[in-house]
């Protein structure tokens, strides 16, 4: 019955509304962990999941799974993971599982409020050890749900990492003065913000009027209602304050984990196109891990993206999409952030610099052969390629 009304876009949100989220997650786990007859079971699971598929893509769906985190989500998965080992799940079912573990749950944990729904969900587990006992990867090996489970399982840590960085406080709300030749980073608080876009900050008086009349803050400055932050066809949803400082607290953590193989991709770019003023793009929108690429600046501009300053240091924009959830029968919709990388004062130039000069010694090949002259070059001037907040 919950699945004939999870097919209908407006009955899977009555049933989101009125608690069928743990209700279902109950259900998975007891599916899970009771021995049924086979044929029973597996479609018993695959139903469940197919609900919980059908609810997180009726609507704007990352509240619905930070309830599904509230309500043990996890321990549920890893009952459906070990039950692998003695009675394999059908292979719709597997499908539907692989899709939350792959796609919509990485999706969704960009979100403040999912991760915080995790990292309560994590203790709870924690407090009932004996019973909720994670799974090691190594139990699933020979499974079809090894690589997925382990690659969401590493997503988990990483974000639960995230999340511990940015409920400190130390750093979290850290930003840099939108005056890019001005070196202060301090928090957010003790920035004036613009009074018409409300999005740019300044640390002085002296800062704003060097950004409005020589870093064309002037051409870009328009009220927050009129700014495009989508691409054509996408959700218009704008960000809570909070979910983007930890969305921005994310971009900078996976900047700095992946520095070096970012750099590779850069230098590729630098090699073929002899150009600095790219747009480095992280897509989270392909679940996990998240996909990165280069793209040329004046295709981002004809799709209405031209709120990086003009004269933007180089390597230094990047732009941002999310899952934003959508209906049934809807192309996802998706919400686009743009962002600086911003570097010490200086740092960005020089690196910039070194990399073209490195791209012209580059022979065919060897931009990622370990030990080669160039890769030394460039672990090298790497040292350079600190981003310390992303704003």
């Amino acid at each position: 019955m919950a699945k004939h009304l999870a097919e209908r876009p407006s009955g899977a949100r009555v049933l989101a509304e009125t608690g069928g989220v743990p209700i279902l997650i109950r259900a998975l786990h007891a599916a899970s962990t009771k021995f049924l007859d086979l044929f029973e079971g597996e479609n018993t699971i695959y139903d469940i999941l197919s609900c919980l598929v059908l609810i997180f893509s009726s609507r704007p769906f990352y509240p619905d799974v930070a309830v599904a985190f509230e309500n043990n989500l996890i321990p549920a998965i890893m009952a459906c993971a070990r039950s692998q080992r003695m009675r394999p799940l059908s292979r719709d079912a597997l499908n539907q599982l692989k899709l939350l573990l792959t796609r919509t749950l990485p999706a969704a944990m960009v979100y403040s409020s999912v991760v915080r729904a995790l990292a309560q969900g994590e203790k709870a587990m924690l407090s009932t050890a004996d019973y909720w006992e994670p799974i090691g990867t190594d139990e699933l090996l020979g499974t079809p749900l090894h690589e997925e489970y382990k690659g969401f399982m590493v997503l988990l840590a990483t974000r639960l990492c995230d999340y511990d960085i940015f409920r400190s406080g130390a750093h979290s709300d850290l930003r840099a003065c939108d005056n890019h030749l001005c070196n202060i980073i301090q928090p957010t608080a003790k920035f004036k913000r613009c009074a018409q876009c409300v999005e740019s900050y300044y640390c002085s008086s002296i800062c704003q009027k060097v950004a409005w009349r020589q870093n064309g803050h002037r051409t870009r400055c328009t009220p927050l209602s009129h700014t495009p932050q989508k691409f054509p066809g996408s959700s218009d949803t704008l960000l809570h304050k909070r979910d983007d400082r930890f969305l921005r607290l994310i971009i900078q953590q996976h900047y700095m984990r992946s520095s070096f193989e970012l750099l590779q991709q850069q230098l590729a770019y630098i090699r073929e196109t002899r150009r600095t003023d790219f747009v480095l793009e992280f897509i989270f929108t392909a679940g996990h891990p998240v996909e990165v690429q280069v793209t040329h600046l004046p295709f981002r501009q004809e799709d209405g993206f031209d709120r990086w300053p003009a004269d933007a240091p180089p390597l230094t924009r990047c732009l941002v999409a999310l899952d934003a959830g959508g209906g049934h029968g809807k192309k996802t919709e998706m919400v686009v952030r743009t962002y600086l990388l911003r570097r010490a004062p200086g740092a960005s130039e020089e690196l910039a610099r070194r990399m073209v000069k490195l791209a012209s010694e580059m022979q065919n090949g060897d931009i990622c052969e370990e030990g080669s002259v160039v890769y030394r070059k460039l672990q090298q001037i790497s040292v350079l390629d600190v981003v310390e907040v992303v704003c």
